[in-house]
C-alpha cells in the first residue's frame, strides 16, 4: 500500500502515539507497525495541513488550510486521545499551511500561504 498526500505527520515521543496518520502498515525492511487509535474530522479543520504537539505534551495544534484556521486540542498523555478545544479563523491566517510551537510553549506560530504572512499567538 502506498501512502499519498500525507501533508504532516508528528510522532509524540512522550506517549508514543501517532497523530494525523489513519493507517496500519508493515514496513518490508523492518518490523514495525502503526496502530490506528482514532481521529477527529470536522469542517473546523478542513484540509488539515500541519500538526504539532506542545512541549509539555498537553496540547495539539492543527493548521487548517481551507478553513483559514488554527485549531487546538487537549491531549490525553496516557492514550494520545484528542479533545477539540476551539479554533482561531481569520483572514490574518488565510490558507493556514503550517503550525509550530516555540520550545518554551509560550507562542504558537502559523504560516499563512495566501496572506503571505506568519502569525503568532499566545496560548491562554
Amino acid at each position: 500500500m502506498k501512502i499519498k498526500y500525507i501533508i504532516s505527520i508528528l510522532v509524540s515521543v512522550l506517549a508514543l502515539s501517532l497523530l494525523a496518520c489513519p493507517i496500519t502498515q508493515k514496513n518490508s525492511r523492518r518490523t514495525w507497525m502503526l496502530t490506528y487509535l482514532g481521529r477527529y474530522s470536522n469542517a473546523n479543520i478542513d484540509y488539515a495541513s500541519s500538526v504539532t504537539v506542545s512541549p509539555d505534551g498537553k496540547h495539539v495544534y492543527v493548521s487548517a488550510y481551507n478553513a483559514d484556521a488554527v485549531a487546538w486540542f487537549t491531549r490525553d498523555s496516557g492514550t494520545g486521545a484528542l479533545t477539540y478545544g476551539d479554533r482561531y479563523s481569520n483572514t490574518n491566517i488565510d490558507y493556514a499551511s503550517s503550525v509550530t510551537v516555540s520550545p518554551d510553549g509560550k507562542h504558537v506560530y502559523v504560516a499563512a500561504y495566501n496572506a503571505d504572512a506568519v502569525a503568532w499567538f499566545r496560548p491562554d
